[in-house]
Order: C-alpha cells, then sequence, then structure tokens
C-alpha cells in the first residue's frame, strides 16, 4: 500500500514530463501550444462561469429559505416507499442541473480538443462545422 502512495505522487510529474518529451520528439513548440491551450481553457471558463455562479446562489438561496428541506420531507416521504431515502432528494435536484453544465462542459471541451488536434494535424477533420 505504501508503495502505492509512494508512485502516485510521481503520475502527475511523469505525464508533464512525458508530454513535453513527445513534443520536442516531434519537434512541436511545446510552450506555444500550452499557452495557446491555456488561453481556450480560460475563455471556456468565462464562458461557464455565469452557469456556474448563477447555480451556486439558486442553491444556495434554496437551502438557506429551507426550501430544500421542504421538499425533500414532502417528496421523502414517497420515496421511502421505493427505498430511496428523503434526506437525498435535495441532492438529486441540484444534480439534474449541475449534470447539464457537467455534460456542457464536457461538449466543449471535446469541441476544443478537437480544433486543437486539427491545428496540431494529429487527425484530419472534415467537418464544417470547427
Amino acid at each position: 500500500m505504501n508503495l502505492f502512495l509512494y508512485l502516485t505522487n510521481f503520475i502527475v510529474p511523469f505525464l508533464i514530463l512525458a508530454i513535453i518529451v513527445y513534443g520536442l520528439l516531434m519537434k512541436i513548440n511545446v510552450y506555444e501550444h500550452f499557452i495557446k491551450g491555456a488561453r481556450n481553457g480560460f475563455l471556456t471558463v468565462l464562458k461557464i462561469m455565469p452557469t456556474l455562479i448563477g447555480l451556486m446562489v439558486a442553491v444556495g438561496i434554496l437551502r438557506a429559505s429551507g426550501f430544500l428541506e421542504m421538499i425533500s420531507s414532502c417528496i421523502g416521504q414517497f420515496t421511502a416507499a421505493i427505498g430511496f431515502p428523503g434526506e437525498l432528494v435535495p441532492l438529486t435536484v441540484v444534480k439534474m442541473f449541475s449534470s447539464s453544465a457537467r455534460r456542457k462542459t464536457r461538449i466543449l471541451h471535446l469541441h476544443f480538443t478537437l480544433l486543437y488536434w486539427k491545428q496540431l494535424k494529429i487527425i484530419p477533420i472534415k467537418s464544417d462545422r470547427m
């Protein structure tokens, strides 16, 4: 177990080093592509930031007002019949909204990754939408 914990400390540095070495072997300007990727990531964060802030504020308001507890007590009586605890109802409601935000983030990440790969000519993309 200690060996596994010791090795996990080196996974991220090794991965970073492997990416840099691969880029140097392929004669790619690693730093320039890193800066472009960081800029794209920052722009993605700026695009989804209002949605995430709105979600956190809305959940905070619902929790502070006691509305989530009221819903969990009301719906919890019905969900207890099927073996679903009423205490998990607020988590389920919040999860419905956050999973759609997570899905949007994954779609944006995939889109930017494909655009990046297209720039590097790693994969040929023949779509006009990208």
